[in-house]
């Protein structure tokens, strides 16, 4: 009895990652870890939650395991719960236009909300560098383009998971990617006021409704006392592994300089964050 356990866990592994190999065509001896490990009632709901969803499903890569078996683990593997997820964000992904957005859309957001996804952890994993601070959220809010302000950061945590994607194709061992975030410019009159606040909410919803499992990491650097407010705001509607990942660090240039090190190589990071990369806004 024991050997066939172990024998039917061997074929349950090595099955889902062939599948998962020849989705995204990567050559062989790639592992996705957690990702890809999944107990036999795991692989069983996967092929369930595959049969109720592919047919809705208009975008190629969303049809890949690599990408449905994360919605499965935000639900802890129900598959029911796990379809009314994705299909919350389908809706949302028609009611924005979301698959036809380019940044052709946001030519007035581009230079004035910077964000670049370049450089790679020691894993592997791609860098969302986010320059926050440099982010007018009073002057979106009055020009009655918070609702796209927060539809632009959903694009950016978007490009980030088709860098990770595109990563997989090359036959990188990559599975999220992790985020870097810059609020040193924060302050009062353009970040931390009555109509600013619904992006914090906002943008962090969407994080977690319509890009599950799909970030790792997320530093945030010269967090002035002020922004504890907006941090607030942001945690109340992270859930728990986002929380665990999410960490603050203030003004001390050397002391998050040496946490994000453990993880990522200088020649990886922009100036902004303690790194030797140019950025492409001038940072």
């Amino acid at each position: 009895m024991t050997n066939n356990r172990s024998i039917n866990s061997n074929l349950i592994w090595i099955t889902f990652t062939i599948i998962i190999l020849a989705c995204i065509n990567c050559c062989k001896g790639v592992t996705f870890e957690e990702e890809v490990t999944l107990s036999e009632s795991e692989l069983h709901a996967l092929q369930e939650f595959k049969q109720k969803v592919i047919p809705k499903l208009k975008v190629d890569y969303m049809k890949e395991d690599i990408y449905l078996v994360k919605w499965l683990r935000a639900r802890k593997f129900d598959v029911d719960k796990a379809v009314e997820f994705l299909n919350r964000h389908l809706s949302w992904r028609d009611s924005t236009n979301f698959d036809k957005l380019d940044d052709s859309d946001f030519q007035d957001f581009i230079h004035d909300y910077p964000y670049e996804i370049v450089g790679q952890d020691k894993e592997g994993k791609p860098i969302l560098h986010c320059y926050l601070g440099d982010w007018d959220f009073r002057k979106a809010a009055l020009a009655g383009k918070m609702d796209k302000m927060i539809l632009y950061a959903s694009k950016m945590f978007n490009d980030a998971w088709l860098k990770v994607r595109d990563l997989q194709q090359s036959g990188q061992n990559v599975t999220r990617y992790v985020i870097v975030i810059d609020v040193g410019k924060i302050n009062i009159r353009q970040h931390i006021n009555p109509a600013s606040m619904p992006f914090y909410i906002g943008v962090v919803l969407s994080y977690e409704r319509n890009f599950p499992k799909q970030g790792s990491n997320i530093w945030v650097v010269n967090t002035p006392r002020i922004f504890e407010v907006a941090l607030t705001l942001a945690r109340s509607v992270m859930d728990e592994e986002t929380k665990a990942t999410f960490k603050v660090y203030g003004n001390n240039r050397e002391e998050w300089t040496s946490v994000l090190r453990e993880y990522i190589e200088p020649d990886q990071l922009t100036r902004t964050f303690g790194g030797t990369m140019p950025s492409k806004f001038g940072f």
